[in-house]
C-alpha cells in the first residue's frame, strides 16, 4: 500500500494556499496527500492545481481515526506504517518563539524554506464565471478605475468584519467595490476584479497569496490593514507587491 500523509489545516482558505509547498514536497516523497478540510471551503479548493486530495473533515476519509487521535499532539508523527501526521495548523506552538512567524513556522517544522510557496501555488480561471462577476454582477466596464475594499476574513460561518471605511481616503476619491461573498462566486472568481483594480485596501487574508500569481493592472497602490501590531511583522516578508501597512 502507498504511504499517506495527512495534513491538518481545515480551514483558512490562505493557510491552504501557501502550505501547498509543502503538500509538493511530500508528494514528491511518495506520499499520497489526504488533506480533510471544512466543507464550506470545497468549492474554492477545486480551483487549485494540486496532487493533494481533499476530503469533507465532516465524513470519512482515509485515516480519519488517526488524524483525530492524534490532533491535539502538536507533534509531526510517523507511524510505523511510514504514514506521516502534519500539525500545520498547530505549528506556531510547535517552535520558539511560539505564536511568532505564524505562517512560516508551518514550513520551518517540515525543514522547508517558506519562500518556495509562491511556485507551488498553481490554480485554474474560470473565464466564463468572472467575467459574469465583473461586467454582471458588480457592474464594471473595461478599464474603469475602482478602488478594491475588502473587510473581512476568517472561514464561514465564522466571518469577521473589520471597519475599514476610515481609511478609503488614502488613495483619494475612486469608485469603491466591496468584496463580498457572493452565492455561485468563490475568491478565485475575482481574479478579474483583481487584475483590473486600481488600488486595493483590505485585511491581512487569502486574498493577498492570489495577487501575487496574477499580472495586475495596480503596480503601487497597495493598503493592508492588519489584525493586530505584529502581524506586520510575521506577513510582509511573504509577499513582493508593494504593500504599506497599519494596524487598527
Amino acid at each position: 500500500m502507498k504511504k499517506i500523509c495527512i495534513i491538518q489545516q481545515e480551514c483558512g482558505i490562505g493557510d491552504i494556499l501557501f502550505c501547498q509547498g509543502i503538500s509538493n514536497v511530500f508528494k514528491k516523497q511518495g506520499y499520497d496527500i489526504i488533506w480533510p478540510i471544512v466543507p464550506q471551503l470545497l468549492d474554492t479548493i477545486k480551483y487549485l492545481k494540486t496532487d493533494a486530495i481533499f476530503y469533507n473533515k465532516e465524513e470519512d476519509y482515509p485515516l480519519k481515526s488517526l488524524f483525530l487521535q492524534l490532533y491535539h499532539t502538536k507533534q509531526i508523527i510517523k507511524t510505523s506504517e511510514d504514514d506521516l501526521f502534519l500539525p500545520l495548523g498547530f505549528s506556531c506552538h510547535m517552535i520558539e518563539p511560539y505564536f511568532k512567524k505564524v505562517m512560516q513556522s508551518k514550513y520551518t517544522i517540515c525543514g522547508l524554506d517558506y519562500k518556495m510557496w509562491k511556485s507551488n501555488l498553481n490554480f485554474e480561471r474560470n473565464t466564463e464565471k468572472e467575467n459574469a462577476l465583473f461586467y454582471d454582477v458588480l457592474k464594471l466596464k473595461d478599464n474603469e478605475d475602482y478602488l478594491l475594499l475588502n473587510q473581512t476574513y476568517a472561514t464561514q460561518p465564522g466571518i469577521i468584519k473589520k471597519d475599514l471605511t476610515g481609511f478609503l481616503h488614502v488613495f483619494g476619491n475612486n469608485k469603491i467595490i466591496e468584496m463580498k461573498i457572493l452565492e455561485g462566486f468563490t475568491l478565485f472568481d475575482w481574479c478579474k476584479v483583481f487584475e483590473n483594480m486600481k488600488s486595493i485596501i483590505t485585511v491581512d487574508t487569502s486574498l493577498m497569496y492570489i495577487l501575487e500569481k496574477l499580472n495586475l493592472k495596480n503596480k503601487t497602490d497597495y493598503f493592508c490593514v492588519t489584525r493586530g501590531p505584529h502581524v506586520e511583522e510575521d506577513i510582509k516578508e511573504l509577499f513582493s507587491l508593494p504593500w504599506r501597512y497599519t494596524y487598527a
